[in-house]
C-alpha cells in the first residue's frame, strides 16, 4: 500500500437525474486499504451496464457516490483473511455501486475495493484486447464485461429456479430466455447450455438468431412475431418450465409468462421487479412461480430507498456452488463474453455511455472503457 498514491480519479454522482450530466471525474477520492475479507484491485478496464445509470435514476445513490459495478484489473493488495487471492493475480469483479450505503464501493475508480465472493481469478495473464469480437475471455476488456452477468444468471439458476449443475438430469428441460442478446441473455444462453444441459430458447431480435445459435440455443424466435407465444408453445408442446426474462419489462414479462406449461410446475423469473400486479391477465396460474433475482444480495444484505432486502445462506450457498464451475468454464474458455465497443477516452466516456445505454441503443454487445486513456 505504501507505493500507492494518497488519492487517485473516480467517476461519481453528480446528484442531477438530467440525461448527460449524470456523473463528474474527480481526482480526489481516498485510496483505501482494504478490510480484512476484501482485495484492492488496480482497475484496468470496466464495461458500463443499464444498473449503473438506473440507480442514478432511481435514486439509490446520492451525491458523490462512485459509481459502477464490472470491472477488471490486478490485485494489488490482499485483505487478511482472504484466501486464494495474491497480489499480482489478474482479477474481474462486481460490486455495488451508485449506493448511499456504500459510497466508495464503485468500480468506476483507479483502485477499487472487491469482494473475493463476486470475483473470478484467471488462470492466464490477461492482455490488452486486439479484437473486439465475440471470444474466449483472454484481456482486460473482455473480462470486464462479464462478472455481473455471471453471477446475475447463476443466481437466477440456481437459487431462484433452483436448477441443478447436472446436464444429465436437466436432459430434456426447457428453458426460454426471453432477450437472449442483451448482456445478461448472451451469457445465460451459454450456461444454461453448456453449464446445466439445459434445451434453450431464445427471444431474440432476429439479426441475433445465428449468432445465439452458435453459441448455446436450440431454437430462436423473433419476439417482434405477433405470434411468437404460439410458436415457441408449439415447439414446446407445453413442457416449458423454466423461464428467464432479462428485460423485464411488461412487454417482455407477459409473453414469457404466456409460453410456460399451463400444466406442469413452471418458475418464471425477472431482474427487475416484475410481479404478478405486471400480468395482463390475473390471477397467476397456479402452477407459475413467480421470481426476482436480486444479484447484489450476492454481497449481502441491502437497503434500497429505505427498504432492507436480506441476503441468506442459501443465497450464499447456491452461489459458492455455481461459481466455482462457472470460473473455470470461463478459464477453460467454454463461457465466451459478448462482442465489444471499446469507447475511447477513459473517464471521460462515461457520460456518453450512458447516454447510449438509457437511448437503448445497444444490443448484442457490452460498452468498455479504459480508466487509463482518461486525459
Amino acid at each position: 500500500m505504501s507505493s500507492l498514491p494518497a488519492t487517485h480519479k473516480a467517476v461519481v454522482f453528480t446528484g442531477s437525474t438530467e440525461n448527460r450530466k449524470l456523473v463528474e471525474i474527480i481526482d480526489t477520492a481516498t485510496i483505501y486499504p482494504p478490510p480484512a475479507n476484501k482485495l484492492l484491485v488496480k482497475v484496468k478496464a470496466f464495461a458500463l451496464n443499464p444498473t449503473d445509470w438506473k440507480h442514478i435514476i432511481a435514486q439509490l445513490g446520492e451525491k458523490g457516490d462512485i459509481l459502477g459495478t464490472d470491472s477488471s484489473g490486478e490485485v494489488v493488495a490482499v485483505g487478511s483473511d482472504v484466501k486464494g487471492f495474491e497480489v499480482g493475480d489478474n482479477v474481474s469483479s462486481f460490486t455495488h455501486g451508485g449506493y448511499k450505503a456504500d459510497p466508495t464501493g464503485g468500480s468506476f475508480q483507479d483502485y477499487a475495493i472487491v469482494d473475493p465472493k463476486t470475483t473470478i481469478k484467471y488462470t492466464k495473464k490477461l492482455s490488452r484486447a486486439t479484437a473486439t469480437l465475440a471470444s474466449k475471455v483472454r484481456s482486460f476488456e473482455g473480462a470486464a464485461s462479464i462478472t455481473l452477468g455471471l453471477a446475475t444468471v447463476g443466481m437466477s439458476f440456481q437459487h431462484s429456479m433452483k436448477l441443478t449443475l447436472n446436464p444429465t438430469a436437466n436432459k430434456g428441460k426447457y428453458i426460454l430466455i426471453w432477450g437472449g442478446a442483451t448482456a445478461t441473455g448472451i451469457l445465460a444462453v451459454q450456461v444454461a447450455k453448456k453449464l446445466y444441459g439445459l434445451t434453450v430458447i431464445v427471444a431474440a431480435s432476429k439479426k441475433h438468431h445465428a449468432w445465439l445459435r452458435r453459441h448455446g440455443a436450440d431454437y430462436a424466435f423473433d419476439y417482434h412475431d405477433a405470434d411468437v407465444v404460439e410458436q415457441i408453445r408449439k415447439v414446446t408442446d407445453d413442457k416449458l418450465t423454466f423461464a428467464l426474462d432479462t428485460v423485464a419489462i411488461p412487454e417482455s414479462y407477459n409473453p414469457a409468462y404466456k409460453c410456460l406449461s399451463h400444466s406442469e410446475p413452471a418458475v418464471l423469473d425477472n431482474l427487475l421487479d416484475m410481479s404478478e400486479d405486471t400480468l395482463e391477465n390475473p390471477p397467476k396460474r397456479d402452477n407459475v412461480k413467480l421470481t426476482q433475482t436480486l444479484s447484489y444480495l450476492l454481497l449481502g444484505d441491502q437497503v434500497l430507498n429505505g427498504v432492507e432486502v436480506l441476503g441468506s445462506k442459501d443465497i450464499d450457498n447456491d452461489h459458492a456452488t455455481y461459481w466455482k464451475a462457472a470460473q473455470k468454464a470461463v478459464n477453460d474458455g467454454i463461457i465466451l463474453h459478448a462482442p465489444l465497443t471499446i469507447l475511447h477516452g477513459g473517464y471521460n466516456a462515461v457520460e456518453e455511455g450512458f447516454s447510449v445505454l438509457r437511448n437503448g441503443d445497444v444490443s448484442g454487445e457490452k460498452l468498455i472503457i479504459i480508466p487509463e486513456e482518461t486525459n
